[in-house]
């Protein structure tokens, strides 16, 4: 997510990310940090949240926009398609969202996911980063 990896910690998280042109710091406690700006693959950026737990870095959500929403959408889906598949796509009266789950290949735990969502009324797409931790 914009150069932080899992479990780094949030003093580490907000260098990374305050190295990235144009984005600025909107918030911070110990727990979370919350950025605005920057793009995202020559996307435009509204925000960057990034959550901690026990100071290392556990979960993230970018929302991104744009002028076309069902654009948007189909162009984030690609950021992930080529390392992660097809993913599972959901589609609801107000919304579509796909998602992927990241599983231990030893005991089929889930590791985690990514989610894409794109509220159909909206010109942004938010972009989803969980991590399972113990």
């Amino acid at each position: 997510m914009g150069g932080v990896r899992w479990g780094i910690s949030r003093e580490e998280a907000k260098a990374v990310l305050l190295q990235r042109p144009n984005v600025k710091l909107e918030s911070e406690t110990p727990t979370q940090l919350v950025f605005t700006g920057g793009d995202c693959a020559a996307v435009p950026v509204k925000s960057w949240t990034l959550q901690f737990v026990s100071d290392k870095f556990a979960n993230g959500i970018v929302v991104v926009q744009g002028d076309d929403g069902k654009k948007l959408y189909e162009t984030t889906k690609t950021w992930f398609r080529p390392n992660y598949g097809n993913g599972r796509e959901q589609k609801a009266d107000h919304h579509v969202e796909i998602r992927w789950i990241f599983k231990d290949a030893a005991t089929s735990a889930s590791q985690g996911e990514v989610k894409i969502m794109w509220y159909f009324d909206q010109n942004e797409v938010t972009i989803k980063f969980i991590h399972q931790h113990a």
